[in-house]
């Protein structure tokens, strides 16, 4: 359970795009997929 809140936090906030050093440490082991990153960032931009 941790590791899928751990994961959905992290995408929260974008962290997979992130090129800094606190976010590579976070995100190394972790893979979500492009297809789901996607998703979200479209359905921000419908709601802004």
């Amino acid at each position: 359970m941790a590791f899928g809140q751990l994961c959905h936090l992290l995408t929260s906030i974008d962290a997979f795009s992130v090129d800094e050093k606190w976010a590579d440490l976070l995100t190394d082991s972790l893979r979500h997929s492009k297809a789901a990153h996607q998703i979200r960032i479209a359905t921000e931009q419908e709601s802004a």
